[in-house]
């Protein structure tokens, strides 16, 4: 989403059979920017359910660009490969954890539903 935003919002608003433009899609993707979101939040802070009775000192809006990959433990990614490796695979997203032949994860055993 971050390398193609404009393109992947089409595919999205598509999928969802939303009309939409180019220049529509830009002036969505520009209001969304992290840096935009802070500065209404700072504007709009008393008017926001869930910021108005929360501390000033801590933003609502936080880092926008994190990696599940390098932020959850290990052992946290290795389940989620377990249980979605083959559909994240097939989305075309690389997995972390080393995976046996027979498409189960190579350290450990599978997660249950």
């Amino acid at each position: 989403m971050h390398k193609d935003t404009l393109c992947e919002l089409t595919r999205v608003a598509q999928f969802l059979g939303v009309p939409t433009t180019a220049e529509m899609l830009q002036r969505t993707i520009a209001n969304s920017s992290s840096e935009r979101m802070r500065k209404m939040e700072k504007e709009q802070e008393d008017q926001w359910i869930a910021t108005k009775k929360h501390r000033k000192d801590i933003p609502f809006v936080r880092v926008t660009k994190r990696s599940w990959k390098t932020d959850l433990p290990e052992r946290s990614v290795q389940q989620i490969e377990a249980a979605w490796g083959d559909l994240m695979i097939s989305l075309g997203y690389p997995l972390v954890t080393d995976r046996a032949p027979d498409g189960q994860l190579a350290s450990s055993s599978p997660v249950p539903y």
